[in-house]
């Protein structure tokens, strides 16, 4: 895991987004600029997934997803990694970001010369993240993702 400012962060993304094979996952604490810094039109935070799940059940989280791979270029951005919580649709239980994680995998192992790249934030330490997600959906996030960690001043306390 690379530590990085928020101007080494900047070229980070920037790299990914434009020629990279990977998505991009950055860690940092609160009000350090990464959802700033991953922004686009479609992002959708974890909480909101897991919510979706909850009210309309798998196929929202689909469609949400597909949009976004559509609209964006085969890339999915999701905020705030880990932040979610287990929820049920009609008694089924699931954690929608396990669910998206594996999906991913699934589609760039089917189709490797095109690959869905995915870019997350989260204030989690990989560690919370493998206790959170388990380790079989981690190591699939360690070869969708290279892994950032972004220290820096907090933006809200200047």
């Amino acid at each position: 895991m690379k530590t990085v400012n928020r101007e080494q962060l900047a070229v980070e993304v920037e790299l990914h987004r434009q020629k990279g094979s990977k998505g991009l996952l950055v860690l940092g604490e609160p009000g350090m600029g990464k959802t700033y810094s991953l922004k686009t039109h479609r992002m959708v935070s974890a909480i909101d997934l897991a919510l979706d799940y909850q009210t309309m059940g798998i196929e929202s989280v689909k469609e949400k997803i597909n949009a976004m791979m559509s609209y964006e270029g085969l890339k999915v951005t999701i905020d705030d990694l880990g932040s979610e919580d287990r929820v049920k649709n009609f008694g089924t239980d699931l954690d929608p970001i396990a669910f998206v994680i594996q999906k991913i995998y699934s589609i760039n192992q089917i189709n490797p010369d095109q690959p869905v790249r995915l870019f997350m934030t989260s204030n989690f330490l990989p560690k919370t993240l493998t206790e959170k997600y388990g380790e079989r959906v981690m190591d699939r996030l360690y070869e969708l993702c290279d892994i950032v960690n972004l220290k820096d001043t907090n933006l809200r306390r200047i």
